[in-house]
């Protein structure tokens, strides 16, 4: 009787740790991204001012959303690639795209105002 359930138990073990594995890989990411924000004027000399902002990736919810602007989607496949990329499918959404860099933390994010904003910086997981 002992046999038959050690089994039963390693196998519930198994489906539990799956299963724990998989909610904590849904949790979305919360990066701190320092960097420069300019603004895209041809005419105007493009001065970087310094910016820090946070950003948060839903993997589960296949979702971008950076600091004080709406979600967006994620683009394209997100397991297999180095760049998580996100676009707006509206061009009234004040978050054009942005793509970040998941080895380097690399971030870059064009945001539709007027004018075009840019930010170019690096991101790290925040800390809680």
């Amino acid at each position: 009787m002992v046999r038959a359930r050690a089994p039963t138990v390693r196998w519930l073990a198994i489906v539990a740790a799956l299963l724990i594995g998989s909610a904590a890989n849904s949790e979305p990411i919360h990066l701190a991204c320092e960097g420069g924000m300019r603004a895209n004027e041809p005419q105007h000399e493009r001065l970087d001012e310094k910016y820090l902002m946070s950003l948060v990736i839903d993997l589960s919810a296949r979702t971008a959303k950076p600091e004080g602007h709406p979600s967006v989607p994620l683009r394209g496949s997100v397991d297999d690639e180095d760049v998580v990329a996100f676009a707006s499918p509206r061009a009234s959404d004040d978050v054009l795209d942005g793509r970040l860099n998941r080895i380097t933390g690399e971030a870059l994010i064009h945001f539709l105002t007027d004018p075009m904003y840019e930010f170019h910086g690096r991101c790290h997981r925040a800390e809680s």
